[in-house]
């Protein structure tokens, strides 16, 4: 395991790509080919007048025995910062989060334990605060569909410091979402921290067991950010300890990510270290809140699956993948991923694809920049040997998933990404290209990437070729 640096300002960088990448971010610096947009972030919690203690104010228990869930609502619906003093508080019920909930831990040994498949919600929330203690949850096996803390349209929102382990859900651990339409932006979910959290063991088997012929699978994700602007998700452990297959496992449906950025803009996702996931960071569309809009709610509008752009994905550990280590889908745009460090993933390091659902007019995965990621024998990941195509392995993939998806009413090929300065190895030999154009997953005819620009990356190991860009599509220049 390799270590991760912790301690750095954490800054937006976004590198400007040959053709524009649309708008410039207000109050951002331009220096040289770099957009920099720094200070984004307001103060991490809201100054509090009065501090109150879970115990002697609200007379929580806290012995693991007594149950505290109305001692924790009626801290929760305080509106002040409370502290939560060493000890084991039983919640046995859903916990709802109101504005300017706070609750603050002194750390591993304030424990709120959930009993159950309950969750903290909130919609409407704004200045929340969850920070420096441990949530466990304690279900059954394969029983839990809630996530544990869900905030729908939210704005300052601080969860730091949390350990938290045993969700056991097909829902995201951690689910913060916002809302796009046509004719509004990201504005009721922003500035939002999910930093230095420890998130263990939150995936688990759907109930019809594992099987390629089960239509069941392994689901779960760690961290869920969707239509939300402004927002740092960084230093977070993201790691599942059940090994529920292997690298020689022909199944085919481990669903879930370490880290979801959906439909966002304006981000950082850094210095996160993900271990055995379905994917590592998904930077993609979609989630929209589900709410009276009928279009909204079946993601048919133009916004409904909008990709994430001007997020910057930098300096994380992500390793034992089941599919992409990093997957940029669905329209994600002016994107910024860099120094990655990517061991052993099943599928690949990096996908770049328009996927299978992407937004009416926006589904073109475009001017990101992939650059200085290392990237450490692709296709030994788990579930390795599931994948069928060709290009399974390879260290950088472009990929048109569905040209006739039913969002899809544009062309969907991958243009204008900048793919340079990577370090591509595979120290078995194994891996099939270096970087490799794969086509089309479709019998209507195959469709390519085409004008991206693809060069200078060091590719070792292959065992077909170091990469099957056409240059008649493409300029790359591979060593």
């Amino acid at each position: 395991m390799r270590p991760i640096e912790n301690g750095r300002k954490h800054l937006v960088v976004i590198q400007r790509t040959r053709k524009s990448i649309g708008t410039a971010v207000a109050g951002a610096v331009t220096v040289g080919a770099l957009v920099v947009v720094g200070s984004l972030l307001a103060p991490a919690a809201p100054a509090a007048a009065v501090t109150l203690d879970l115990k002697s104010d609200f007379g929580a228990v806290g012995d693991g025995v007594a149950d505290d869930t109305a001692e924790i609502q009626a801290a929760l619906d305080a509106g002040e910062r409370v502290d939560v003093p060493a000890g084991t508080y039983r919640v046995t019920g859903n916990l709802t989060l109101t504005t300017s909930s706070w609750l603050r831990g002194v750390g591993a040994t304030s424990v709120i334990d959930v009993e159950g498949d309950y969750e903290f919600f909130g919609d409407g929330a704004d200045n929340v605060s969850l920070t420096t203690m441990k949530i466990k949850r304690s279900v059954g096996a394969n029983t839990a569909t809630k996530s544990l803390i869900r905030l729908w349209r939210s704005s300052g929102v601080t969860f730091d410091g949390l350990t938290i382990t045993g969700t056991r859900t097909t829902s995201p651990t951690i689910s913060v979402l916002g809302r796009w339409e046509d004719t509004s932006d990201a504005n009721t979910c922003s500035d939002i921290r999910i930093t230095n959290n420890n998130i263990q063991d939150y995936q688990r088997i759907e109930a019809g067991g594992l099987g390629a012929g089960s239509g069941q699978g392994i689901k779960g994700t760690g961290v869920l950010l969707g239509h939300c602007k402004v927002f740092d998700v960084s230093g977070n452990t993201v790691i599942e300890n059940q090994r529920f297959i292997g690298p020689t496992d022909s199944y085919q449906n481990f669903q879930g990510a370490g880290i979801t950025v959906a439909s966002s803009k304006y981000g950082v996702v850094s210095q996160n270290h993900v271990n055995y996931a379905g994917q590592g960071i998904d930077i993609g569309g979609g989630y929209n809140v589900p709410d009276r809009s009928t279009d909204d709610t079946n993601q048919d509008t133009t916004e409904g699956f909008r990709g994430s752009t001007f997020v910057s994905v930098h300096d994380n550990l992500i390793e034992d993948i089941y599919g992409p280590a990093i997957k940029l889908v669905n329209g994600a745009t002016g994107n910024s991923i860099t120094d990655n460090v990517i061991e052993n993933p099943g599928l690949t390091g990096v996908w770049i694809t328009a996927g299978n659902s992407a937004a009416k007019d926006l589904s073109i995965t475009r001017e990101n920049i992939i650059s200085g990621n290392t990237i450490t024998d692709p296709g030994t990941g788990p579930g390795g040997a599931a994948w069928l195509q060709d290009a399974a392995g390879s260290g950088i993939v472009f990929e048109i998933v569905n040209p006739n998806g039913p969002y899809v009413n544009a062309d969907p090929r991958p243009r204008y990404n900048t793919v340079t300065r990577n370090t591509i190895t595979s120290t078995t030999g194994d891996m099939p290209y270096g970087i490799t154009d794969a086509g089309t997953q479709s019998e209507t005819g195959q469709q390519y990437a085409y004008n991206n620009y693809i060069i200078s990356n060091s590719i070792s190991g292959w065992s077909l070729a170091r990469d099957s860009i056409d240059p008649a599509r493409n300029f790359a220049f591979n060593q």
